[in-house]
């Protein structure tokens, strides 16, 4: 399990997010995730990915997206 682990910068590049945006959501007990001993994070992506998955985007957030 320990490989199929990885890090908060990874799981914002896969979705595509602002760079910290895993690591807050994550410190929120927003997305599940691993806390190292030394306060690191790391997420398996199977779980990260199905969770995302089932979230609808808000009204808020599609407009943010699809502004110009």
């Amino acid at each position: 399990m320990a490989s199929d682990l990885i890090n908060a910068d990874e799981v914002d590049r896969r979705f595509l997010w602002l760079t910290g945006t895993a690591e807050k959501l994550a410190r929120r007990n927003k997305l599940p995730h691993y806390l190292l001993p030394d306060g690191g994070l790391r997420f398996q992506w199977a779980e990260v990915a199905s969770m995302v998955r089932h979230i609808q985007p808000t009204a808020e957030s599609v407009q943010r997206h699809t502004k110009s």
